[in-house]
């Protein structure tokens, strides 16, 4: 398969393959079908039992390598069946699983949005955003951009921001923190005193640069709203959305 050949006439071969136990033949396995399920729509569904069933393995790797295959199958049939394991997933103690189930949301969004619409995926991204792991929380902050980027992407409040500012020393969250600044609200920005951000940048003697952050932030606030690249009153679905990181 990987030097360009058509081996798609092995695919019930295959779906009988994936009961293995072995992670390595496992991937392989789920690789193939995933490649090869838009060809083969109504056998791909023979294996949603096994996907299914490999999702509440007790081993992580294996609950992460079914969630990640079975959102990548790009089948309309399979959009069902989506939101109860992603859901899953979002909850698993597993960090790698529960990273793997947020990007899941993004492959459900683009392949039935009406399913996100109609679940409460969305405000359990906004939970997540407390995470304990910071992959898990880059994440989520990827995953609401993209879902939301009709509506302007992820709304920021003054408590995310301060959240996020807590978090931002680790490294991963860091690395997605200039697109989400790009969006703050001139009001959130206003209320983030220079005592937060120093708690950021770390120490007392970090006080200047954290009230020269602040300035940063509020001109480029300032130059989103007079260029109305985004929407300053958050859509009016999600007003409610935050009330959690109030607490």
């Amino acid at each position: 398969m990987t030097l360009g050949i058509d081996v798609s006439k092995l695919f019930s071969e295959m779906i009988m393959a994936t009961g293995t136990k072995d992670h390595v033949i496992k991937k392989m396995v789920y690789l193939y079908i995933c490649n090869y399920a838009a060809t083969n729509p109504d056998l791909s569904l023979l294996a949603i039992n096994t996907l299914q069933k490999d999702c509440r393995d007790e081993d992580p790797m294996t609950r992460g390598l079914a969630l990640r295959s079975f959102t990548g199958l790009r089948l309309p049939n399979v959009a069902e069946y989506l939101p109860k394991v992603i859901g899953d997933g979002l909850k698993d103690q597993s960090p790698y699983v529960r990273k793997t189930a947020v990007m899941g949301c993004v492959k459900l969004h683009l392949l039935c949005p009406d399913a996100i619409t109609h679940s409460d995926l969305v405000d359990t991204l906004y939970t997540m955003l407390r995470d304990r792991d910071p992959q898990v929380v880059a994440n989520c902050v990827c995953a609401l951009d993209e879902i939301l980027h009709a509506e302007g992407g992820m709304v920021i409040n003054k408590q995310i921001i301060h959240h996020l500012l807590n978090r931002i020393k680790e490294g991963s969250i860091a690395a997605h923190f200039n697109t989400t600044v790009e969006r703050i609200t001139p009001e959130a920005v206003h209320a983030v005193t220079p005592d937060a951000l120093v708690a950021w940048v770390g120490g007392r003697e970090a006080r200047e640069q954290g009230d020269a952050l602040q300035l940063q932030l509020q001109t480029e606030a300032k130059v989103i709203t007079s260029t109305h690249h985004i929407s300053i009153t958050p859509p009016s679905h999600l007003h409610t959305t935050h009330s959690h990181l109030t607490r």
